[in-house]
């Protein structure tokens, strides 16, 4: 029935520059879905079909700008932690301690590069991970079914799904033959999902119950069928997850709140170690010029210089072992 169907609607105009929420195909008989679309077997036209390419704009995802390798290595700077040891260079610098000058700015220089190299390198993988994601599929155009690039779907857009197909757009059903589809990527389900073309589900059924639903971003594993695009890009349920993430600011792992409190804690000790150096040593008749020198430099010699390198070299070897098992950490903290 839905093959007829599909094979007899007309191609109309789409209903409204803004076509119904994601969280409503669902729930739309699958004749229901394409009208509102206005589609069919015989796809879009190229005129159409570029038109609404224009109006929803192409089918990507929404990301945050891309660092370059200069802000990745300023990046690194950007600790409280480095701004004591920064601190302390320029201290030993003052007391002519020339080595202890140099040797912090080493570790500082150090630390910055292995970890702008491990982000960086991140950062590409991320890149070509992107890349991967936008999958061709095929598409029917003008009664002509052609394979194209995932970016150039738009909303009413006639899909052929198959076994292998990792879904560039989010798709509503019109027919499917023993469908099961993986979509944990989205759900976090880890068993396979089965698909059907008709069923009936409610407005507020969950992500992980829309039965008659293919998510952009999920593979199918077995079976054929057919669909309609219903949404594309940032209208999609994962765009909307991707555009959750970067309207608001992320918090700071709990590896950059620990360091810190943690130099807060050196900090304050340094000062304690100062006042009671200096205290200690006027008591006994020091002049000031010296007993200054004196604590101060006490205060830079309690400071673990090495922690920063010895702690980017730990996460360092944890995400290259990630990386193993195909985990992308674009940031080490």
């Amino acid at each position: 029935m839905t093959s007829r169907l599909w094979r007899r609607r007309a191609i109309l105009p789409l209903e409204s520059d803004h076509p119904p929420p994601p969280g409503s195909w669902h729930a739309l008989p699958g004749a229901a879905a394409l009208a509102r679309l206005g589609s069919g077997l015989e796809g879009l036209s190229e005129a159409e079909a570029a038109a609404r390419r224009t109006r929803f704009g192409r089918n990507v995802l929404p990301e945050g700008r891309r660092a370059g390798i200069m802000e990745i290595f300023v990046r690194q700077f950007l600790s409280p932690f480095v701004y004591l040891l920064l601190a302390a260079a320029a201290i030993s610098a003052w007391l002519r301690q020339f080595a202890d000058a140099g040797f912090i700015g080493a570790v500082l220089v150090a630390n910055a590069a292995i970890g702008s190299y491990q982000e960086w390198g991140a950062e590409t993988r991320s890149r070509a991970l992107a890349r991967l994601v936008t999958s061709p599929i095929g598409v029917r155009r003008a009664g002509v079914r052609r394979r194209l690039d995932g970016r150039d779907l738009g909303p009413g857009d006639g899909v052929d799904v198959e076994s292998g197909l990792r879904l560039p757009a989010d798709v509503r059903l019109i027919e499917a033959r023993e469908l099961r589809v993986d979509e944990s990527q989205l759900t976090g389900e880890s068993t396979p999902i089965d698909k059907t073309a008709e069923a009936a589900l409610g407005p507020d059924a969950g992500l992980a119950d829309r039965s008659t639903m293919l998510h952009a971003g999920s593979v199918v594993l077995i079976g054929r069928g057919l669909g309609v695009v219903t949404a594309t890009g940032a209208a999609t349920a994962v765009g909307q997850v991707a555009a959750s993430l970067l309207a608001r600011p992320a918090p700071p792992p709990p590896l950059i709140a620990h360091m810190r409190r943690f130099t807060h804690v050196v900090a304050g000790a340094m000062l304690v170690a100062i006042a009671v150096t200096a205290a200690v040593e006027l008591a006994r008749g020091g002049a000031w010029a010296e007993v200054l020198v004196l604590a101060v430099a006490l205060a830079v010699s309690a400071i673990p210089e090495g922690l920063p390198v010895a702690l980017t070299v730990a996460l360092s070897i944890s995400v290259s072992r990630m990386a193993a098992r195909n985990v992308i950490v674009r940031v080490l903290a």
